[in-house]
């Protein structure tokens, strides 16, 4: 069904939605409101930056001199937050401009069209891009070539990915980890709590994730809470009483291995994730 934005103009009035979501929160709550949806917004964790750690600016020293094979990365602001870190006046001339040099020179592997942008912001080149904008597919990729002896460096998101590092080594990598920024607890941990008893209580009609760590958490704290099971039944097909929705497969993944069956949008960005919640809604 294709509507119009006069057609959904108003799909939401009288809709409750929750937003377990930190980064953007504020730009998609606007969005859903402007159809008439009442948002709530308590995420379960917050994005908070290590661009002033010590340790990653000895690490963005060291790799300025050394050369690098393959550069991975995994989100778009993560790897903006790096150039950023370069660009700055007191980092530039000690190693910003000879790191931007060597990942350059490096072929530059990216975790879907976000993370591709902002290596293209950058002034510089994706060698290639995983459609699937998983890790799994970027592991593959990487697994395919001969990666004795070769020096990856691998920008993470913010939960990091042992595994991932793990599996380079084994095939004969040498790695480099860099995080950026990490997954904290919530500023208003009863405000996460409070909504997720409320949507055990039927008080949401529609709750929207668009990351994979806030996505666990939000779970493994309804599962403490003792009302996930409540959740997961309001949320069951035949019930129809919650929809919630999903921004990718990565971030729906948690959703799927605890039971629901989460949206989720053939482009997996934030305003198809809107569109097709718009479109459910005006068809129920």
């Amino acid at each position: 069904m294709n509507c119009s934005s006069s057609q959904l103009s108003d799909t939401l009035a009288g809709k409750r939605v929750l937003l377990p979501i930190d980064r953007k929160s504020e730009e998609m709550a606007e969005s859903l409101e402007r159809h008439g949806a009442a948002v709530t917004i308590a995420a379960p964790m917050r994005i908070t930056a290590v661009t002033d750690d010590p340790t990653l600016h000895n690490q963005c020293r060291q790799l300025a001199s050394e050369a690098i094979d393959y550069t991975v990365v995994t989100t778009g602001a993560g790897f903006r937050a790096l150039m950023t870190l370069a660009d700055q006046q007191e980092h530039r001339t000690e190693w910003g401009t000879q790191l931007r040099t060597q990942l350059d020179r490096s072929a530059i592997i990216a975790r879907g069209p976000k993370p591709k942008g902002a290596v293209l912001q950058a002034g510089l080149t994706p060698a290639w891009t995983a459609e699937s904008e998983t890790s799994a597919e970027m592991l593959s990729h990487l697994l395919s070539q001969d990666l004795r002896g070769t020096h990856v460096v691998v920008q993470h998101h913010g939960a990091g990915d042992e595994s991932f590092e793990h599996a380079l080594r084994q095939a004969g990598a040498r790695v480099t980890g860099l995080t950026t920024y990490l997954w904290d607890d919530p500023e208003d941990p009863q405000r996460v709590r409070d909504s997720i008893l409320h949507v055990s209580k039927e008080y949401f009609d529609i709750i929207a994730f668009t990351s994979a760590p806030a996505a666990s958490r939000w779970l493994d704290i309804a599962r403490e809470l003792h009302c996930l099971d409540d959740i997961r039944a309001l949320a069951a097909p035949n019930a129809s009483k919650l929809l919630i929705a999903a921004v990718g497969p990565v971030t729906a993944q948690p959703l799927l291995d605890a039971g629901f069956t989460p949206l989720v949008p053939e482009r997996f960005r934030m305003g198809a994730l809107i569109k097709l919640i718009l479109q459910h809604a005006g068809l129920h």
